[in-house]
C-alpha cells in the first residue's frame, strides 16, 4: 500500500442543552484521501443528540445517525467503494 494520505474533520456541539440541560445536538464530518485510491475522498458524516447529566459531567450517551461514502476501511478491501447509512449509540464514562 502507498504511504501518503490526508485527513480533515470537525465536530460541532451545540453550546446549549435542552430539555432540562440533558439533550445537546451535535454533528461531525471526517474526510480522508489516500494515495492508493488515487486521492478519491472518503466521507463520513454523523449527526444526532448527546444525552448528558448535569450531575455527572463525564458520563454521556450519544445517539447518532451516520452516512459513509467512500472506499472500504477494511484492509485488503480498500479498492471496493461502499456507501451506507446507519445508527449508533456511543457511551462515555
Amino acid at each position: 500500500m502507498k504511504r501518503w494520505s490526508t485527513q480533515v474533520g470537525t465536530e460541532l456541539q451545540s453550546p446549549w442543552a435542552f430539555l432540562g440541560e440533558v439533550v445537546r445536538p451535535l454533528a461531525a464530518i471526517d474526510v480522508q484521501n489516500h494515495e492508493e485510491t488515487d486521492w478519491d475522498s472518503d466521507v463520513s458524516v454523523r449527526a444526532g443528540f448527546q444525552l448528558e447529566s448535569p450531575s455527572f459531567k463525564s458520563t454521556k450517551l450519544q445517539l447518532l445517525g451516520e452516512y459513509f461514502d467512500g472506499h472500504s476501511p477494511n484492509g485488503q478491501f480498500f479498492e471496493r467503494t461502499i456507501r451506507y447509512v446507519g445508527f449508533g449509540a456511543h457511551v462515555y464514562f
